[in-house]
């Protein structure tokens, strides 16, 4: 993200909820994404992710009888990480097989299906093409639970290098 326009209140405010996300703390972590959704300091597209990981959030603090129903659920990113993380990945496929999602969060998600198999080259030629499709994938598999295990595998270089 940006940091142009951002105070140093609200870069505490990113980290508190994105640290709480890592952590697993859904809880702690929607509030804090609630809270940062309200800051017009934030860009359009900084809140669109933002309310992308609230969704997800949101999914893993309801009860979860509304996700036996995997069916009914919308194939949006969010849905399609959920059942990513509940590890449904012939049922993600298929949502993203029928999804509007753009190629870049295709390919991301796919490479975070891929890392949570164990499939690591297919991992790195994925998120490759997301990052290649859109840049800010880049930051995303940095932080993402998914890929922090392997940010020290040589493989995954391209993700800690520092570009000007």
């Amino acid at each position: 993200m940006s940091t142009t326009g951002i105070n140093k209140r609200t870069m505490n405010s990113l980290d508190a909820a994105f640290g709480a996300f890592m952590k697993k703390d859904y809880k702690k972590a929607k509030v804090s994404f609630q809270k940062l959704l309200t800051n017009d300091a934030l860009e359009p597209w900084q809140k669109a992710k933002m309310d992308q990981y609230l969704s997800m959030c949101n999914r893993n603090t309801e009860d979860t009888t509304e996700l036996q129903n995997k069916e009914a659920l919308e194939p949006t990113f969010a849905s399609i990480s959920v059942l990513i993380n509940e590890k449904c990945y012939e049922q993600a496929i298929n949502m993203m097989d029928s999804s509007e999602l753009d190629t870049g969060s295709v390919s991301y998600l796919k490479a975070e299906m891929a890392i949570e198999q164990g499939l690591v080259d297919e991992a790195v030629t994925l998120l490759n093409e997301a990052i290649e499709a859109d840049p800010r994938n880049k930051g995303y598999a940095m932080h993402s639970p998914s890929f922090q295990e392997h940010l020290q595998d040589e493989k995954f270089s391209f993700l800690v290098e520092i570009t000007e």
